[in-house]
């Protein structure tokens, strides 16, 4: 396949992958949750938060994308998914070829599968105090994402010096309200690189395997 139908893959795929993520979960050996974890059950009402989470923050076709990568690349030690960015090993290897569109289909499919991660764990509840603290902070983010992967961002390189998330702009949901962030900075972690490997299993690995026998 081409990239044009690499990109049309993740796209389309996407949606699939958000609307079957209770399944997909279902055949994972996942550690037993302190909580309730995304995708053990994906109401009507939360697929439609993380649908309007997203359709907000897409980027405009004339913004740069830099690359995701958070300098801790696994994809060197065979790993098909990417522990630190959670791109596919291919994408990361063909990153510096591929043209905005491109880029922009793997950025979608990243933003996505974080917002269903963190929209079932924290409630932003003021993006623009949350981004003003990111900028003051000089924390790492991208700004036409959406304020859920944000939250992320802040969380992964705060967890262990935040005391009172409210004065950034967010909240934990009530089932995660006793958990040490750390604890939560790792779950979140694991389960964004669980969804991400399903979705490289079921979605393009088979694509792969037909370009092999030659189908």
């Amino acid at each position: 396949h081409g990239r044009a139908d690499e990109i049309a893959l993740n796209t389309r795929s996407i949606g699939r992958f958000l609307a079957n993520s209770a399944a997909s979960r279902g055949n994972l050996d996942l550690p037993p949750p302190r909580g309730k974890l995304i995708g053990a059950s994906l109401d009507k009402g939360l697929t439609w938060r993380i649908v309007s989470l997203i359709c907000v923050s897409l980027p405009m076709s004339n913004q740069t994308i830099k690359t995701p990568c958070v300098g801790l690349c696994s994809t060197v030690y065979g790993d098909l998914v990417c522990r630190g960015c959670k791109r596919f090993h291919h994408e990361v290897i063909q990153w510096n070829g591929y043209n905005e569109e491109e880029k922009r289909a793997v950025w979608l499919r990243l933003e996505q599968l974080l917002v269903q991660v963190m929209a079932g764990k924290v409630e932003v509840f003021d993006p623009k105090t949350l981004r003003g603290q990111l900028e003051q902070r000089k924390i790492r983010f991208v700004p036409h994402q959406s304020e859920y992967c944000w939250a992320y961002q802040l969380i992964a390189r705060g967890a262990r010096v935040i005391s009172n998330l409210e004065a950034y702009g967010m909240v934990l949901l009530p089932e995660f309200r006793d958990w040490p962030l750390p604890d939560l900075r790792d779950a979140i972690d694991r389960e964004f690189f669980i969804l991400s490997e399903a979705h490289y299993q079921r979605y393009i690995a088979p694509n792969f395997l037909k370009d092999a026998l030659g189908h």
